[in-house]
């Protein structure tokens, strides 16, 4: 009985929420939320010590630092935690570790949530049949749609409790949906999955000129499991895909001066603004740098602003 109920307790510890994972950052600009895209893993906890045992497990980002932080919408801080890791292995619990749900949230709350069809009131779902229309009402300042919420709680090797980490784009919404259902095919029913959670940056394109770098979470299962039929040859492809995009998006540049040559190199909005958010992360803002042409220094912010004010046209 003792033991019974230790193992109980050691399983509550375990499970027990210890914070976030986070591949992106909302920051406001101009009225809306814009979505940063993170180099590496960032970890939000309540607790100080639980911060300490990340940063001390995982290791900084260079420059980073233990800080309190509220995140956008956010009531309350927590302790942000920038960690130097890409990738960490992880352990899928029993039971829903995936998750997705359509969700309105207003001021920290969920206003309504439903499966797409029908809301967990049991009303039918207000919301737009046309995708695109519902993604545009789901982004905007005051939402009038539900936005597509993809969840996962894992248990990262080497820290208490359990992560949760939540996705609202599309493009980790895919993926993730296919990981669920491979664990539900593959997966020993009432066991633990072993996998790996990582951060990819990737480049969409926008329009005719223009691109957009993100960040999307991937959640590669222990390659030791069988794949369905056909399910193999389409992970390779994508991982060849996802090789060729770290390759196009892995650059780094070194100091505010590299950054500033990239912005003023940039062929369109989403190039310029990868080497902008670069910086802004660095905290080289506020650096004074020499513009491409030549002439007095700038500070980056200045420079920036300029540079992207040049693409405005082409993102309207």
């Amino acid at each position: 009985m003792t033991r019974d109920i230790t193992e109980t307790f050691r399983l509550q510890q375990a499970y027990r929420r210890a914070g976030a994972i986070h591949v992106g950052e909302a920051i406001p600009e101009d009225g809306h939320a814009r979505a940063v895209p993170l180099e590496t893993l960032r970890f939000s906890t309540q607790s100080r010590q639980i911060a300490q045992t990340v940063a001390a497990t995982l290791g900084l980002r260079p420059g980073a630092s233990l800080e309190r932080w509220t995140p956008l919408g956010a009531r309350s801080p927590r302790w942000r935690v920038d960690t130097a890791a890409r990738w960490v292995p992880v352990v899928l619990p029993p039971g829903e570790a995936i998750t997705q749900i359509w969700q309105l949230w207003r001021r920290g709350h969920p206003v309504r949530s439903c499966d797409g069809v029908t809301q967990s009131s049991g009303s039918t779902c207000a919301c737009p049949d046309d995708e695109a229309v519902r993604q545009v009402g789901a982004h905007q300042p005051r939402p009038t749609a539900c936005a597509l919420y993809s969840r996962v709680t894992v248990l990262v090797e080497g820290l208490p409790g359990s992560w949760m980490l939540t996705c609202t784009g599309r493009y980790g919404a895919r993926h993730l949906a296919t990981v669920a259902w491979r664990i539900r095919h593959t997966a020993v029913q009432g066991g633990h999955t072993p996998a790996v959670l990582a951060v990819e940056l990737t480049t969409v394109e926008l329009g005719q000129e223009e691109a957009a770098v993100i960040a999307v979470p991937r959640l590669e299962l222990a390659e030791d499991r069988p794949l369905p039929p056909g399910v193999e040859a389409a992970a390779r492809q994508r991982r060849a895909v996802v090789a060729g995009s770290a390759e196009a998006t892995g650059r780094r540049w070194a100091s505010a001066q590299e950054c500033a040559e990239a912005i003023c190199a940039a062929r369109g909005w989403g190039q310029a603004r990868l080497a902008v958010d670069h910086a802004r992360r660095a905290g080289w803002m506020n650096s004074l740098v020499t513009p491409a042409g030549g002439g007095p220094p700038v500070s980056l912010q200045e420079l920036a602003a300029d540079r992207l004010r040049t693409f405005a046209p082409a993102r309207r």
